[in-house]
This record gives C-alpha cells, structure tokens and sequence, in this order.
C-alpha cells in the first residue's frame, strides 16, 4: 500500500512522467496477492470500501499492461521530485505505513493539515 499526496501527483503531471494525466488528489495505491478468487474478493472489497467513504475513482488493472500503467506514478514520484530541484541536494524518502491501518490515513492528513477522504484509488491487478 502506497500512499502519494496531492502535490506529488501534481509532480508527476507536471514533469510528464507517465504516459497519462492523473487526478491532483491524494492517490492510494494497493496491490494485492493470491489466487485469482481471493484478488477478485479484495478488489470487491476494497472497491466498496472506497465508494461508502467517498473515495473518488476506482481503478483495477486486468492486463500486464494496465497494471504498468496504473503503477507507472508510483514507480516515477522519486524521479519526478528530482527532476524539479532547483539546486543539487538530496531527497529522503520515508515509509509511514504502521501496522494500524487507521494511523496510516492519519500519518497522511497530518502530513499536510488537511482532512477530508477524497481520494483517487487505483486498486489491485
């Protein structure tokens, strides 16, 4: 699970990293393992969870290439803040995740002072 801000997808857009525009909004990414009925379950799951809290859009890979596309912000966001530093420097990264899944939510609102669960969810593959 992987959790990229609002101001890092703008990063993303901005540098053109990937091959589509995405939503300036907190954007969570999950990836799911296992057989395909209990992937299947998960992306139910999941799915439901996300509308019943105003999760904004929902998205699941069905092929190896969608699955490279929808990870493709991830697997660009370090990229993307180095290419816009305006001076030499170094970028520390960090993992928030806690075993508590309500603290990594509140790891990111306090991240940037806001609160609110608009957010874009690309889903499992």
């Amino acid at each position: 699970m992987e959790l990229l801000d609002d101001n890092q997808m703008r990063t993303i857009n901005m540098v053109k990293a990937t091959s589509r525009t995405w939503s300036e909004k907190p954007t969570l990414f999950i990836k799911f393992a296992g057989t395909k009925s209990a992937v299947r379950e998960a992306i139910d799951i999941v799915g439901t969870i996300a509308k019943n809290n105003n999760g904004g859009k929902f998205e699941f890979a069905r092929s190896e290439k969608e699955k490279h596309d929808l990870w493709s912000a991830r697997k660009e966001a370090l990229f993307s803040v180095l290419s816009l530093r305006e001076k030499e420097g170094e970028v520390w990264t960090t993992d928030g995740m806690s075993p508590l899944f309500g603290n990594f939510f509140r790891c990111g609102i306090e991240a940037d002072g806001s609160c609110g669960a608009d957010f874009e969810t690309p889903g499992p593959y």
